[in-house]
């Protein structure tokens, strides 16, 4: 039945009439008396299809017993039953009170006289004045809560007694020192933790100690050798005592077997003998014993030396077959000092130094001696310097000299020379100085000058005098015919008028007398001999007198005289630290094949090894072969670092471009972890090592330690500055092959990284110092199509550092991958 009206009226002027009008309201009398009926009893209709009732309508069915009573649910679409109805909805009659449920029985509730003397079980009654529960179980009540917990002791064995708890004490629950938070009392089992660690103590004996296994990761009961140590048992030193350090924190004790660990390494020393120390063996990884050095009351180490001494000036000894007399002598090719005769001073063993043949010094290998060579010197700051002075320069280019034109003293430094040019004019304090290619003086001692026409040809030549300068030279050449002329002339009247040493004839005159022709022919012939020498020994030493060119090779400086011949002099010194500071870009990519090198690098001089220097080497990754420029970038970079030291000499090598675009360092834009923690270090660098070993060989590819980033605080202050947040929070040292740059190898200092992205790596590669553009990357061998890269700095919780394609620092989120940039590692090769 609908709750809605069912006999409708109809009011219009053809409406209903008097007749129909009242049927039509006794009828809807009756169906409104029928809904109050229904609402009187709760009867709202039965089943799902009922289509008259509305939500939460309330209904009891009275077929049951007892009675249940429902509720329409929320979605009018059936009913909920609410439970069993008894007389006064649950409750017994008033003198008992009480709610019934299926669960428990009768909830209850009175005094603790009221409590009744029976009822079912799973009935509960709350004593209202005791403010106990009682719950009827095997047929009597039992008590199980109750909010005073002084009315639970001894109740029953569920309840604890206070008087059992105690501080210490037989059969006592142990309760802990208020003060001390500790427990007195002893644990018989196996007791829980000790520093997190499990106790397992099977089959206690007397006299056994708690020992930790490092195996078992447990507290195991192990055997004493003794009983219980007493106090004179405990001594700083003695035979059978218990060891105790002195005042000073050191124990006086003897190890007699093989101690324990020192710095975590296993000491072995076997047949120990006087003397002796102990030394740690790399190659065992432990410490043994080795003899040692004690020194005599001069305190001087009496010892024999029949291998390699260690070092003097950081190099080595190496002595093979020494000789009386030899002396240590250091050898940069070899890298060491060698024995090297010096032999007894005497005739013929001292070193004599001569100019124009006339000896000016003489070393004999004890005293310093100065040897004056009047050539051209160094000019000096300060200096007097007269008219006519020739010196060099520092900054001079070598194919030059100064020459003093204006006398006085020169200044506190030397003037720019680098760029001066021949018969240019410099003030230096109160000194002029003309600047003279070697070729214009020099050219000028092939000749005789005029010395009538001008008294000092060098003045001429400082006073810019064109007109003497010709004039001598002319004069010179003039000189020269009349004398060859002359000496012509000479030697024939010389047969005429002179007498001569010859062996055949005795008398020049009494030859030309005797018709002797071949006598005179024989003469003549030695003449024109000696004549011919002298004029090519006087070309050869003129052309000698000046310099032709001059070239630079790295540190080498290569001249070339006039004659043709060169002399290489090397102005840098042969080691890392002297080259690292010349940029030079030479192919190395021959010298490598042929082994040198390598040789240079392993031998720590590093000849004609600078940065900027190339090996061009391929490499196969995914099978593809990438044609790699591979630069010189710095010199023993990492020497002396890692947790254990790298002592091999290295040179540290980039690719000039990147070798990979579309290279990501992690699958998502996260960064916990760190850099170790990376797609990147994980899966991509692992690939390149192998193409790297198998391109310049597995034993040219040095193994070292790097200190890589292992976790990240999403919530600390990033080096991007202000709202950046996500930074680097750990490091640990892991074994390296090849890897990616940090920032401080390409800028000099971190950007946007913290401190713990830095590591061991802290200075800028000599490549990037040197000539800054070569930190901007082309792609496989097109400089021009500019490429970013990543580097191992965190730079937020979702980013990792680069350096952009523009040469600007930058970053990227985590898993970002475009053309435009990717991988551009560093390895060591030696």
């Amino acid at each position: 039945m609908a709750w809605n009206v069912k006999n409708p009226i109809d009011y219009s002027a053809s409406g209903d009439d008097i007749d129909s009008f009242s049927l039509k309201v006794k009828n809807e009398l009756e169906v409104i008396y029928e809904l109050l009926n229904r609402l009187r009893t709760s009867d709202a209709g039965s089943g799902t299809s009922v289509t008259d009732a509305v939500a939460y309508a309330l209904r009891v069915d009275t077929s049951t017993n007892p009675p249940t009573i429902y509720m329409r649910n929320g979605q009018n679409t059936g009913y909920v039953a609410i439970g069993k109805l008894a007389e006064n909805m649950g409750l017994d009659a008033a003198s008992v009170g009480g709610v019934k449920t299926d669960g428990f029985g009768k909830l209850s509730r009175g005094t603790e006289a009221d409590l009744p003397s029976a009822a079912s079980s799973y009935d509960v009654y709350f004593a209202t004045d005791t403010k106990r529960v009682y719950m009827y179980l095997s047929g009597s009540w039992q008590v199980f809560a109750s909010l005073n917990f002084g009315d639970m002791e001894n109740v029953n064995s569920t309840v604890v007694a206070r008087s059992e708890v105690a501080a210490s004490g037989a059969g006592k629950i142990p309760r802990l020192d208020a003060d001390s938070g500790e427990g007195q009392f002893s644990i018989t089992g196996s007791a829980a933790k000790i520093q997190g660690y499990p106790i397992n103590t099977p089959g206690l004996k007397s006299d056994q100690v708690l020992v930790y296994n490092d195996t078992t990761k447990r507290w195991e009961n192990k055997d004493r050798t003794s009983g219980t140590v007493t106090t004179d048992e405990v001594a700083n030193g003695g035979a059978g005592k218990v060891l105790r350090t002195d005042s000073n924190n050191v124990a006086h004790v003897d190890i007699s077997g093989t101690a324990a660990k020192i710095a975590g390494k296993v000491v072995d020393a076997a047949a120990l003998k006087e003397n002796d120390v102990l030394a740690y063996d790399s190659a065992k990884d432990e410490f043994v014993n080795r003899p040692g050095v004690t020194l005599n009351s001069a305190g001087v180490a009496d010892i024999s030396i029949t291998g390699n001494a260690a070092k003097v000036g950081g190099k080595v000894f190496q002595f093979t077959d020494l000789q009386d007399g030899q002396i240590p002598v250091y050898r940069e090719s070899a890298n060491a000092f060698v024995g090297e005769n010096k032999g007894t001073v005497g005739v013929g063993k001292a070193l004599d130094i001569v100019h124009d043949g006339k000896t000016v010094g003489s070393y004999d290998g004890n005293t310093h001696v100065i040897a004056n060579v009047d050539t051209y010197g160094l000019r000096q700051d300060t200096t007097t310097y007269g008219a006519g002075d020739a010196v060099t320069g520092k900054t001079l280019p070598p194919d030059k000299i100064l020459i003093c034109s204006t006398a006085g003293k020169s200044g506190d430094t030397e003037p720019d020379l680098s760029k001066a040019a021949d018969g240019s004019s410099v003030t230096d304090g109160t000194v002029v100085w003309i600047v003279r290619a070697f070729e214009t003086v020099a050219g000028l001692t092939e000749h005789n000058a005029n010395t009538v026409a001008h008294a000092d040809i060098r003045k001429a030549v400082t006073d810019g005098d064109a007109a003497t300068l010709a004039s001598a030279k002319s004069d010179a050449q003039a000189k020269a015919s009349a004398a060859l002329t002359s000496a012509e002339s000479y030697t024939n009247t010389a047969l005429n008028t002179h007498n001569t040493a010859n062996g055949t004839h005795a008398d020049i005159r009494k030859a030309v007398t005797d018709g002797d022709a071949a006598t005179l022919a024989s003469a003549k012939s030695y003449a024109d001999t000696s004549r011919t020498n002298a004029e090519k020994n006087s070309a050869t030493a003129a052309s000698k007198l000046y310099l032709k060119s001059a070239s630079t090779d790295g540190g080498i400086f290569t001249f070339t005289r006039g004659d043709g011949t060169t002399q290489a002099v090397t102005v840098v010194a042969d080691n890392a630290a002297a080259h690292n500071a010349i940029y030079r870009g030479k192919d190395l990519t021959n010298a490598w094949k042929a082994g040198t090198v390598s040789a240079h690098i392993k031998d720590g001089t590093f000849h004609d090894i600078f940065p900027g220097d190339y090996i061009n080497m391929p490499i196969v990754v995914d099978g593809v072969t990438i044609q790699v420029k591979w630069l010189i970038a710095d010199l023993d970079y990492e020497l002396y670092t890692g947790d254990r030291m790298l002592t091999k000499h290295h040179v540290d090598v980039v690719p000039q471009d990147v070798l990979n675009v579309n290279t990501r360092m992690c699958a998502t834009n996260d960064t916990t972890g760190g850099y170790v923690a990376s797609e990147m270090w994980t899966k991509t660098i692992p690939k390149y090592v192998g193409a790297i070993q198998n391109a310049f060989g597995s034993g040219h590819v040095l193994k070292h330690k790097e200190m890589l980033t292992n976790a990240v605080s999403a919530s600390a202050p990033a080096g991007g500055g202000a709202g950046w947040v996500g930074s680097s929070s750990g490091w640990a040292w892991y074994d390296v092959y090849v890897n990616l740059m940090n920032e401080n190898m390409v800028y000099g200092h971190r950007v946007w990284g913290s401190g713990f992205d830095t590591g061991e790596r802290t200075s800028q590669l000599a490549l990037f110092r040197l000539n800054p553009s070569a930190r901007i990357a082309g792609y496989r061998g097109n400089r021009m199509d500019w490429k970013w890269y990543w580097l191992t700095g965190v730079a937020s919780a979702s980013r990792f550092a680069g350096c952009n394609n523009f040469g600007d620092a930058n970053s990227r989120d985590a898993s970002y991958v475009d053309g435009c940039g990717g991988l551009r590692p560093h390895f060591l090769l030696y």
